[in-house]
């Protein structure tokens, strides 16, 4: 009996500190599964941030030709609004010049007819 428990004093040591060695290899596991979690969080989270970001920058790369266009063609508006403005000045003052040459032919013919008779 003495050198049964002689023998397995060394086997129970053995067996005890294993045991302690797989309680704190659980202890382990379940922190490195929480951290796992942590991390799958913050990679989705991250995940979901740089997918708007991308939409983001996708619409800004989308929109900007076409913000880019509609300048180009509001410069041109305002060009041709000038441009019908002095065109509509000029077209008064060739009004105003052409009753004008009227009035003078007008005169000159009534001229005209009064030196014939």
């Amino acid at each position: 009996t003495e050198q049964k428990a002689e023998l397995e004093a060394p086997v129970k040591a053995e067996l005890t500190e294993l045991m302690d060695q797989l309680a704190a290899q659980k202890v382990l596991a379940e922190e490195l599964a929480g951290q796992k979690g942590e991390l799958e969080a913050k990679l989705a989270e991250q995940a979901e941030e740089l997918e708007a970001q991308m939409k983001t920058e996708q619409k800004a790369e989308l929109e900007a030709p076409v913000k880019a266009e509609l300048t180009e063609l509001m410069d041109q508006l305002a060009a041709q609004k000038v441009l019908a403005e002095e065109l509509a000045g000029q077209k008064g003052e060739l009004e105003a010049k052409l009753a004008e040459q009227a009035e003078e032919l007008e005169a000159q013919m009534k001229t005209e007819q009064k030196a014939e008779l």
